[in-house]
């Protein structure tokens, strides 16, 4: 209140730059900017202090975030990769009623964003004629939390008539000083390929403080979606918006459509070293069905034609053996699960 104006950037190099700046424009950069913006606390008559956000911005959408440190997991979930953007350029406006609500007899305060942006990802420059809009809704507690928050707009594909929508629910409880609990749930519409696909995955986890040093986190998801033309909207596909963004061959458009279901298992323990530094060990479990519906799919040349059809109706899409040149490519022999384990390091200055 006594500056009235900021900014945030939030910049990351290195491998993990072009992983996710590869996620949605398919390519490697040295540097991966998630948020970069200007801010100003506006204080607007009758409805007092508001804050403005112009730029880059990370999305309301989501219990996990980019930033490993802040997430209990070491590998992000199931809804993370297949329902909710990272981040979005535009414009923000936020709000903290001053008043306070009470619900099922507890206080609480509500925090308000609703902002415009260029499109389901950062979408930069802007894709089309049409803009994005997004907002969230949260009441926050003692010791719980409930957020509604929600995007849409005709940003998917740069299509002004292809729409994707996601409604998120978030809802935390600390019932106890050492244990947390929280359950996201998405559901999601789109349009996209002449088609009507949509998806629904909930995740619910716990995280429990077992000493000064000692942490445990248990997270349990599942997913479905349904693609009735073979539409890019999968929890696995290398189609998917939400993994590596890899794409369907040069030439290829597939037209099979397919139901899809994943369950996934990540248990996670922690350990507090010194003040600076925390280990995680990590083991995760995913189980991978796809349905095939109809069709088959269509492509330039017969071998983009297989490749296609692979990706179309195979769901044992791990420990695939693709070629190099061609990552998006889906083969025979996979698995239709697997199990990860993974450790990784964090030192905070």
């Amino acid at each position: 209140p006594e500056q009235r104006s900021g900014f945030r950037a939030d910049i990351t190099t290195g491998k993990i730059a072009d992983i996710f700046d590869g996620r949605f424009h398919g390519s490697d950069h040295t540097l991966w900017v998630h948020q970069a913006n200007i801010q100003y606390l506006a204080d607007i008559p009758k409805v007092g202090d508001v804050k403005l956000t112009l730029g880059k911005f990370a999305t309301l959408i989501g219990y996990e975030v980019v930033q490993a440190p802040y997430n209990h997991n070491v590998s992000r979930g199931v809804l993370w990769a297949a329902f909710q953007p990272i981040d979005h350029l535009g414009f923000l406006m936020s709000k903290t009623l001053d008043t306070r609500f009470h619900f099922l007899g507890s206080e609480g305060v509500i925090d308000l964003d609703f902002g415009v942006v260029n499109g389901f990802t950062d979408n930069d420059p802007d894709i089309n004629h049409s803009k994005t809009w997004t907002g969230r809704a949260r009441m926050t507690g003692e010791n719980w939390s409930i957020a509604v928050a929600g995007i849409t707009g005709a940003e998917f594909s740069g299509s002004e008539s292809e729409k994707i929508t996601v409604l998120d629910v978030i809802m935390t409880w600390d019932p106890f000083t050492d244990l947390s609990l929280w359950m996201n749930f998405d559901r999601m519409w789109s349009n996209t390929n002449g088609a009507d696909p949509d998806g629904w995955g909930i995740s619910v986890g716990g995280h429990y403080t077992i000493t000064e040093r000692l942490s445990a986190t248990l997270r349990v998801e599942f997913a479905q979606t349904e693609n009735p033309a073979g539409a890019v909207f999968s929890t696995f596909s290398p189609n998917s918006p939400g993994l590596t963004g890899a794409v369907l061959p040069s030439g290829a458009r597939s037209s099979v459509g397919w139901d899809e279901e994943t369950l996934s298992i990540t248990g996670t323990l922690a350990y507090q070293l010194s003040d600076q530094i925390k280990v995680r060990g990590e083991i995760r479990w995913d189980d991978y069905e796809r349905f095939c519906r109809r069709g088959r799919a269509i492509a330039g040349t017969t071998a983009n034609n297989l490749q296609a059809n692979a990706i179309g109706c195979s769901d044992s899409i791990f420990n695939e053996r693709s070629t190099d040149t061609n990552p998006a490519a889906l083969v025979g022999g996979g698995d239709s699960d697997q199990l990860v384990a993974g450790v990784d390091v964090i030192y905070e200055f």
